[in-house]
């Protein structure tokens, strides 16, 4: 993972990014804004990246926006097998 908890600028809401690990598993989550959770959850084959543009007005109207690249996808774990 190269993704160890940095922060990139983004007008008055800084995007956030870091890793959980949620059972041995490691994820990459992007955070910005405060205020009430909204969670943004990707499709096939997308990552989070998809969220950018909705995640930034989120943020500016007083929420704060989660994303996270889902298993398999952009940084977060891969499994080495599907058995």
């Amino acid at each position: 993972m190269n993704c160890p908890n940095k922060v990139s600028a983004a007008a008055d809401h800084p995007v956030h990014h870091s890793e959980i690990e949620v059972n041995g598993a490691s994820f990459h989550v992007v955070h910005q804004g405060r205020g009430p959770v909204v969670l943004f959850l990707h499709g096939f084959p997308d990552t989070v990246e998809t969220w950018r543009s909705q995640m930034q007005v989120v943020a500016e109207n007083g929420y704060r926006a989660i994303a996270l690249d889902m298993r398999g996808f952009g940084d977060s774990y891969s499994p080495t097998s599907t058995a």
